[in-house]
Order: structure tokens, then C-alpha cells, then sequence
């Protein structure tokens, strides 16, 4: 049975979110010990970090990327005793007012108009040095740096509720305040600005009308108008860290073939949530993902699209394929995006020793009960609005639409 927790569909109001804990410095203490612990086993001097993921893990959510951009402002050149960004003048004011105040970083700093690359090469000369790209005759240790940044400490994982609630708040809100008739760009518009207003970085926004999304699982938006009903799908990021989730929306009823679909989806969802389990490996996870697939019938359906990912830093840090041989620990975060036909769901998930936990809940939308092993579980629903009560929505509709 559907449940829904019942609020004006105009209301666009955010519930109270509390801030993270502030211990932003001994996150960066902790980390900063497990980097000394490396170079001490591996007998490195220092560890240069130039990715913009491996900045935002080490500084607990720094942003050292240019607006609107992928290109880093900075370096971080850690050593067992220091921590130093290394940047140009034009950047150091911003980063050290805002970005990492008062943090026990150093600074070693160039003028704008002198490369970067010289700075850091005088930094490794005469030195053993490892590094994220295993660039100036560094050695590479990326895979390392990985291993860290999948285990998100417990800061990272407080933030990450609160980056899936306010992402999920978009997503819903945009869903109950849309009309027939409005474009895929539209809603995609609206939802990028209830993003950007409570400071998250949209990652990917799809939003598929009328069930484009079976035909092209990797739909973007068009200036297609919606007529019947829309799937809509976000990532966004904040902290460095990244969160997706997916609702559907129809107007007036469901369509008899999204509503068999989407019971299927859920049950993928649901299947994939609860053995996403401490100590399992994925790849028994996807075992029971293909027999679902194949009780209803669908045997080749996960071909058309990826059907998850391990997530964090990255919105995509590792696809999650049947092959793919990885044992799961506490503090790892996944994303399920099963599909079926038109359907469309998303979750982010928090591997945890109880059990999956589901960093994107529902804020005020309708769930469906899935018992998995005896085990119940919500997922969400499709949202059903009867438009034929709203004089304005009427007068917009072309007709034969109602």
C-alpha cells in the first residue's frame, strides 16, 4: 500500500536541517594521520594531492576548483609533520579566508603569472614523492588515495544526510508545484535553481516526459512538453561529496504499463538495498538482481543502462557491473538505479553494520512497502495529481489531453 504524509502541494518550505558537527579539524587531523602512516610504509616523503576530489576528502570539503569548472586553483603537498597548499596569489586571500580558515594548513605561494608546475616541481626536487596523478616523476598512489576516499569518516557520512535530504527537497518540490504542458527544461530549470539557492552543485539533472526514458535510458531534457506523466532524476554535490535520487510524477492516473514497470523497478531497488550488507561482495548483490530481472521477464533489461554505482567523492567512483568483485565495509555509499522500461527509480545508499541506510529518503511523496526476505522496506511511489480540479492547468491543455 502507498502511504504519503499529507502538505499543501504549493508549499515549498525546507524542513529544519541541522548543520554537521564542527569538528571539521580533527577530520582533518584523522586524515592527515592515515597519510602519515603511508609515507612512513612506504618510505615517501611527502604525498602531492592535485585532483579536486582527493583536495575535498583531505580538507573535509574543500573546493579548490575554478566556477564552473574542473580545474584545480591549487595543490595540497602533505608531509608527515605539515599540510601545504600551494596556489598563486590571486587565489590564496579566497582559500584561506574561506575555504580552509583557520585549519593548520602552510602556504607556498607563486605569482599568478608564473606557472603553478614550476612551484610544486621545486617542492619535490630532492624529495620521494607520491601523488594522485603520478605526475613530476611522483609515484602513483591513486589506488591508495581511493581506499581512503571511499570510507567516508563519520563527518563525511552526517553530511551526506543532509546533501540527500536537501537534494531530494528539489526534486519533490519542483515535482508538486509542476503543470501539464510545462517542458523538460523547465523542471529542469526549477530544479537547478532550488539547488543552487541551498548551496549544492548539480551534477546531472535528467527529466524524461512520457516515457522518452525507454528509448534512451540516458536522456538529458529537451523542450519537449510534459503530457501525462515525468520521471525525473538529479545528482548534485556539496562538501565533495555526491548524492542522486529519482521520483515520478504522473497527471490525472498512471499509465497501466509505467505502473507494472515501476512495481518491478522497486523491487530491484528494494532487492539491491537490503544485500548491499557489510561484507558482502557485489557481485553477489548482482546474482540476485539478474534473477529478479528474469522472473519478470525481463531477462535482458539491465543491458540498456548501468544499474549502479559506488559513490562518494565522486558521483561514480567504480560502476557496479556482475563482474564487479568488491567486498562492502561500513562507511561506503552506493547509488541503485535499476530500470525497466519507462520506469525510473534512484537511491543513494550508507553501507552500515544494521544495514543499508538510505541517505535520500522521502520528504513528503507517496512509498510503496517491498518485503524483501521478510524484511519491509519503503520505496518511493508515483506521485499521483488530479490537475482536472485546477481551472488554470484546464485552460493550458490542448484538447483530448483530459
Amino acid at each position: 500500500m502507498s502511504t504519503i504524509v499529507q502538505r499543501p502541494f504549493g508549499a515549498d518550505s525546507l524542513p529544519e536541517i541541522p548543520s554537521p558537527p564542527e569538528n571539521r579539524a580533527d577530520d582533518i587531523d584523522f586524515k592527515h594521520d592515515l597519510v602519515a602512516q603511508f609515507l612512513e610504509s612506504s618510505q615517501c616523503d611527502a604525498l602531492l594531492l592535485a585532483q579536486p576530489a582527493n583536495m575535498a576528502w583531505f580538507t573535509s570539503g574543500g573546493d579548490f576548483r575554478k566556477p564552473q569548472s574542473d580545474q584545480s586553483t591549487a595543490a595540497l603537498f602533505i608531509t608527515p609533520d605539515a599540510r601545504v597548499i600551494v596556489t598563486d596569489n590571486v587565489q590564496s586571500p579566497l582559500i584561506f579566508e574561506s575555504i580552509v580558515p583557520q585549519l593548520g594548513f602552510q602556504l607556498k605561494e607563486r605569482p599568478w603569472q608564473q606557472p603553478l608546475g614550476r612551484l610544486v616541481e621545486d617542492l619535490c626536487r630532492g624529495r620521494k614523492v607520491a601523488s594522485d596523478s603520478a605526475t613530476t616523476r611522483t609515484h602513483d598512489a591513486s589506488d591508495q588515495i581511493v581506499q581512503w576516499r571511499l570510507r567516508l569518516t563519520q563527518l563525511d557520512q552526517e553530511r551526506c544526510r543532509i546533501l540527500g535530504k536537501l537534494l531530494v527537497h528539489a526534486i519533490e518540490a519542483t515535482a508538486r508545484n509542476s503543470q501539464p504542458l510545462q517542458t523538460e527544461a523547465e523542471i529542469a530549470g526549477e530544479i537547478t535553481h532550488r539547488m543552487v539557492k541551498r548551496k549544492l552543485n548539480p551534477l546531472r539533472i535528467q527529466v524524461c516526459a512520457d516515457g522518452i526514458n525507454a528509448r534512451h535510458r540516458d536522456w538529458a531534457v529537451s523542450d519537449q512538453p510534459i503530457r501525462n506523466y515525468v520521471s525525473i532524476k538529479a545528482s548534485a554535490e556539496r562538501w565533495g561529496l555526491c548524492a542522486s535520487a529519482a521520483r515520478t510524477l504522473a497527471f490525472r492516473s498512471v499509465p497501466d504499463d509505467l505502473q507494472r514497470a515501476h512495481a518491478h523497478a522497486m523491487f530491484l531497488q528494494a532487492t539491491s538495498r537490503f544485500f548491499s550488507q557489510v561484507e558482502w561482495n557485489v557481485s553477489d548483490t548482482w546474482k540476485r538482481l539478474q534473477r529478479i530481472y528474469e522472473k519478470f521477464g525481463h531477462n535482458y533489461e539491465w543491458h540498456h543502462a548501468e544499474q549502479g554505482a559506488l559513490s562518494g567523492f565522486r558521483l561514480c567512483e567504480h560502476r557496479l557491473t556482475p563482474q564487479t568483485n568488491l567486498e562492502l565495509h561500513p562507511g561506503m555509499v552506493l547509488r541503485w538505479h535499476p530500470s525497466v522500461a519507462n520506469a525510473m527509480v534512484d537511491e543513494t545508499i550508507l553501507v552500515r553494520k544494521s544495514g543499508a541506510e538510505v541517505l535520500t529518503p522521502v520528504e513528503f511523496w507517496p512509498t510503496q512497502t517491498v518485503v524483501v526476505k521478510g524484511h519491509s522496506l519503503e520505496c518511493p511511489d508515483i506521485l499521483v495529481r488530479d490537475v482536472r480540479q485546477n481551472v488554470d492547468f484546464e485552460a493550458r491543455l490542448p484538447n483530448g489531453l483530459i
